[in-house]
């Protein structure tokens, strides 16, 4: 019972959990053997390394439930220990002037239109990006300026007001796309109305677009940005800050 998104998430991060058992075979501690090799991959932060741990722990206990193994591999292995604090740096306003003077210069084939929609979304609206991968069509009323989106731990949709640079570039996709209903935003090598872009795809567009501008930093930063630019604006007023990023806490 999960969302298509997450299915493909798994399904990224699975192939190495099944590499690892081709070398080292399966026994009582595959896990925490796995666990160990985690540990010792300098290249993985510790979020990386728990959604991997994760990913083995939930197709192993599916094996079990299957029948497929005799005992269940997924129980008695804690997951790494991680500091709640956000640790990523946000975008300063020099790499964001840099991204939209690139952006400029692009033409207006539906591929430079989209990602132009897209960074609108991750630095005007402080959107994350599974707001950005869940939006449909029909959540964009560009007659009254709002985007309806579901946000995080919630199930129902919350309008939020549209920047005047969103709603421009939105209009362009929308008319140069001609997508009608469904997903807002598909993979451009497929068929439109059901091949919504997964979160895992929305990085992989903007991390390429972040590497060509020798900008070393994440799509996550597009948030932090977002937020630090309306802590500016609203002299450190927190909470009126919140209700504008839908941060449950003030921390």
């Amino acid at each position: 019972d999960i969302t298509e998104n997450t299915k493909q998430d798994y399904l990224a991060r699975l192939p190495r959990l099944i590499k690892f058992i081709e070398r080292n075979g399966i026994d009582r501690d595959l896990l925490l053997s796995y666990k160990k090799s985690l540990r010792d991959d300098v290249t993985l932060g510790v979020s990386a390394k728990n959604k991997y741990l994760t990913t083995a722990r939930i197709a192993l206990r599916e094996l079990y439930r299957q029948g497929k193994f005799a005992i269940d591999l997924s129980v008695g292995v804690k997951s790494f220990q991680q500091s709640n604090k956000h640790k990523v740096i946000g975008l300063n306003r020099e790499e964001v002037e840099a991204i939209c003077n690139y952006l400029q210069t692009l033409g207006n084939s539906l591929q430079n239109i989209r990602l132009k929609a897209i960074v609108a979304l991750l630095l005007f609206q402080g959107l994350r990006q599974i707001e950005i991968c869940r939006l449909d069509v029909e959540d964009i009323d560009l007659a009254n300026s709002r985007i309806y989106i579901v946000g995080k731990g919630r199930t129902d949709r919350e309008p939020i007001h549209i920047h005047p640079e969103t709603h421009k570039v939105l209009t362009q996709y929308l008319r140069r796309s001609q997508v009608k209903y469904g997903p807002l935003f598909t993979h451009l090598n497929r068929q439109p109305h059901g091949n919504r872009l997964s979160t895992r795809g929305l990085r992989m567009i903007f991390q390429n677009l972040l590497e060509l501008l020798n900008i070393h930093k994440t799509t996550h930063g597009t948030r932090h940005y977002f937020t630090t630019e309306l802590i500016r604006h609203f002299q450190s007023d927190l909470a009126t800050v919140a209700k504008f990023t839908r941060h449950s806490s003030l921390e």
